[in-house]
């Protein structure tokens, strides 16, 4: 019973989301509290449209993993994953700020009584409660700590236990690079500078870079964690596509920033930007003042939004300037991915 992966998002269902999933559920995890790892042997599910694509088909093949659909009325494997979302319902969610029970008779009840709370306390609905990075930490850490060491009657004891007295060793690929090609999206060819590569303006460097400066390059990368990307040399004709490194981007340190959250935030920074320009503007025309002087900021087609200083030299805004706040008043079971 022990959880191997999941994946957290507002996007809808799809086959890309699963595979980003079964990325972190098959390689080894950073913490050692989280043990469990490799490629399944079989692969129990349902038959929606993001697992049953061609693109499930492919990966499945690739992984020599058996996919196995659940008959109607007979949902063969899935009594476990809907006994975990039911613990994800009764144990975690119950404690977030915002949560709102599905309860049909106390529903309206319920949301009347959160939306006097939130009234009091200076809030709408439209503002949300938690950030989803905010939500995943809260998560994991539910998973990590309670959960794993929660005894479980059917497996007599605790998953982190049953999997670490299994003494199997996990089937994994030979290299994380693998599951990158198979899993991750691909960003078509992008050039390597002497200050190493640009992307949605932030740039990304390793030393392995150094010796590939002017050649076109192949990355991966996933839109809900900009902070890392994986580079590939191109191939040539009859080659595969060779790995080099894994960039990062020191701008964003290890602060996961979704692409979403960074085009939304960007683009609240701009609106903020042009509010500050007209009324630079409406300065200008009783002053004579310039405006560039006013404002103090310069636009750049690179790197989004930037900000001068005092001397001139330009600094890119930071990260926690990006996060933008998720409107949402909880987070249902349906957006947790195992």
């Amino acid at each position: 019973r022990a959880v191997m992966g999941y994946r957290l998002s507002f996007d809808a269902p799809s086959a890309y989301q699963t595979g980003l999933a079964l990325r972190q559920a098959i390689w080894k995890k950073d913490d050692a509290r989280w043990p469990a790892c490799g490629i399944p042997d079989a692969f129990y599910t349902d038959h929606g449209s993001d697992f049953t694509s061609a693109r499930m088909e492919q990966v499945a093949a690739q992984l020599s993993m058996k996919l196995i659909f659940s008959q109607v009325g007979r949902p063969r494997g899935r009594g476990k994953i809907e006994r975990f979302f039911r613990s994800v319902r009764e144990m975690v969610l119950p404690g977030l700020s915002g949560y709102i029970p599905r309860v049909k008779r106390s529903y309206r009840s319920a949301r009347k009584k959160q939306q006097r709370k939130m009234a009091m306390a200076g809030r709408t609905e439209r503002q949300a409660s938690l950030t989803l990075a905010q939500f995943d930490a809260h998560f994991r850490k539910w998973v990590l700590e309670s959960y794993h060491h929660r005894r479980q009657r059917r497996i007599q004891g605790q998953p982190v236990e049953r999997w670490q007295q299994g003494k199997w060793l996990p089937r994994l690929p030979e290299q994380q690079a693998e599951l990158d090609l198979l899993l991750l999206r691909e960003v078509k060819s992008r050039q390597v500078h002497q200050e190493g590569i640009f992307f949605q303006g932030y740039r990304y460097m390793d030393t392995a870079l150094a010796g590939h400066v002017g050649t076109a390059v192949v990355m991966y990368y996933d839109p809900l964690d900009l902070t890392s990307v994986s580079v590939y040399a191109k191939k040539g004709h009859g080659e595969e596509e060779r790995f080099l490194c894994v960039a990062h981007c020191q701008e964003l340190g290890d602060q996961a920033v979704s692409l979403k959250e960074l085009t939304q935030a960007r683009n609240a920074q701009r609106k903020q930007l042009h509010a500050r320009l007209d009324e630079s503007q409406r300065v200008v025309k009783q002053t004579g003042a310039s405006p560039a002087a006013i404002a103090g900021v310069t636009i750049s087609s690179d790197a989004g939004l930037e900000n001068k200083g005092a001397k001139g030299s330009v600094s890119r805004l930071k990260p926690p300037a990006f996060m933008a706040h998720i409107s949402a008043e909880f987070l249902p079971e349906e957006e947790v991915s195992v």
